[in-house]
């Protein structure tokens, strides 16, 4: 402010001077120059009209001269020395545009410091913005030829760098994020070595249009936030997937509580492997939209799962398959056997959900006993106590347990023999390369010698071959499913198989 005041005092002292000069010399200058008194007079007049075009042009060019030097600074944050958002609005547009006419790509690189408020809680907010300042100049040192830096505030920087290759927007991503890593550390610690995440979208393969550029790279550096810290890249095609992912939650609560009925339950048969004999069925959910016709259960279950909506498709499945199968009178030792139910992850441990399905069970009290609840191995490890209450719970009206997947979780064997298992079922990535991958032998042995001496029952998930049958008889397997015996089934097929396979017999 006092540099201010003082070049203000400087100037107007200047003007003053040049006044007083120019009345006393262009005064005495006309009298002898114009003798004439008439004509002086008229010479006075044209002389003050020039003074003050000139005192305005002057005061126009100082004025322009300060606006010019005022918007340059509100264009440049004073801590980075960098271009602001502002400069970057105004700038990128012409930068894409001028890289599309000549053919080039553009990476666009969102960098954001990680734990930089910790920075700032432990060193204050000088440490931190000493921090910002060198941080701006190490990247700026870094970057390739024609490239833009711009500083979004707090610890957020944008990198425009054009490139002949999409990967090599990754590329300096990487290099920058690992010289932040190595170069930088926070004030007053010589150990607190810092990250970035960093977000890279490309033009024009990922968008030519900067707010969705700029959408698409604060996605991909959320993405690598959650990692960790990191780089990722945007990918477009995944983006697409995360939309549709968002409007099939929605179309999956209409689903729901629709009166027309979406869901349809299929069975598929499980086998003694020696007798090839029928020892049950596991109902399968089935989603047939109106409009997009099968969904996978890879997509909706997942999705269903986070929205809330797994609740009441599990009710569906339960009381669907049971009156299903009590109404053909295929439920029992007369039918096909034990009925298998997946209880998904999101509501083992849940008491309102336990609660719901002891209502919802209670008119099939007659049918507990064959009934066979999954949870795979790792919604069972994950909370065991609270799994454990559901499975006493419904172990006492008779129903039994299944710990679905196994092998693919970390199982604790002291945690497992706390549960009421009664059986396990062996997850079909080890079944899958049978007989020829000797790890996955290993492993399909060595669960079945410890179920048989646990004694718990144990089903091979996934068999597709006669071959993998066969490995799995020599290892005394004794219960298996999958494509190789029969594909999931309506219900009428499936009393058709049932009927079929008793009259073999």
């Amino acid at each position: 402010m006092k540099l201010s005041v003082r070049s203000a005092l400087k100037i107007s002292l200047i003007y003053v001077l040049i006044g007083v000069l120019w009345i006393l010399f262009s005064d005495r200058g006309l009298a002898i120059l114009v003798p004439d008194p008439e004509r002086q007079a008229t010479w006075q007049m044209l002389k003050g009209w020039l003074y003050v075009g000139a005192t305005a042009l002057f005061l126009y060019l100082l004025v322009k001269r300060q606006v010019n030097h005022v918007s340059s600074l509100s264009r440049v944050n004073h801590l980075s020395q960098l271009p602001i958002r502002q400069a970057f609005d105004e700038e990128a547009s012409e930068y894409l545009e001028q890289a599309a006419k000549d053919s080039r790509l553009v990476g666009l690189l969102l960098i954001d410091l990680d734990n930089f408020q910790a920075v700032n809680d432990v060193s204050g907010y000088c440490g931190g913005d000493r921090l910002i300042g060198e941080a701006a100049r190490l990247l700026k040192a870094n970057l390739p030829d024609e490239s833009g830096l711009y500083h979004f505030g707090g610890d957020k920087f944008v990198v425009l760098a054009s490139m002949s290759e999409p990967d090599q927007g990754e590329v300096l991503a990487r290099r920058l994020g690992e010289l932040v890593a190595d170069e930088l550390e926070a004030p007053g610690s010589e150990h607190h070595r810092l990250s970035a995440s960093i977000g890279v979208a490309v033009s024009p393969d990922d968008s030519d249009n900067l707010d969705e550029l700029l959408r698409f790279a604060d996605a991909a550096l959320l993405r690598a936030k959650r990692e960790k810290g990191g780089v990722c890249r945007f990918h477009h095609s995944l983006y697409k997937r995360q939309l549709w992912l968002q409007q099939l939650a929605q179309e999956l609560d209409v689903a729901v509580s629709s009166d027309i009925d979406q869901f349809h339950v299929m069975f598929q048969p499980q086998y003694d492997l020696r007798s090839h004999t029928l020892t049950g069925v596991e109902a399968l959910v089935r989603w047939h939209h109106p409009e997009r016709g099968l969904v996978s259960p890879e997509d909706f279950i997942p999705v269903s799962e986070n929205n809330g909506t797994i609740l009441p498709i599990t009710e569906q499945v339960i009381s669907r398959s049971i009156a299903l199968l009590t109404s053909h009178d295929l439920l029992g030792e007369h039918g096909v056997g034990r009925l298998s139910i997946n209880i998904s992850e999101k509501l083992v441990g849940s008491e309102l959900s336990c609660a719901r399905l002891e209502e919802m069970l209670e008119p099939y009290a007659e049918y507990m006993p064959w009934l066979t609840f999954e949870i795979t191995e790792t919604a069972a490890m994950e909370n065991v106590d609270a799994c454990l209450q559901m499975m006493q719970r419904l172990c006492a009206q008779g129903a039994r347990f299944s710990i679905d997947d196994f092998g693919t979780g970390f199982s604790s064997l002291l945690k497992l023999k706390q549960l009421p298992i009664h059986e396990l079922k062996i997850d079909r990535s080890f079944i899958d390369e049978l007989p020829g991958n000797k790890d996955d032998l290993a492993i399909v042995r060595t669960t079945i010698l410890m179920a048989r001496e646990l004694g718990i029952q144990v089903v091979a998930e996934g068999i597709e071959t006669a071959e993998q049958e066969q490995a799995l008889l020599a290892q005394s397997c004794p219960q298996g499913q999958g494509y190789f015996f029969a594909r999931p089934m309506q219900i009428d097929a499936l009393k058709l198989f049932f009927h079929s396979q008793r009259n073999s017999i």
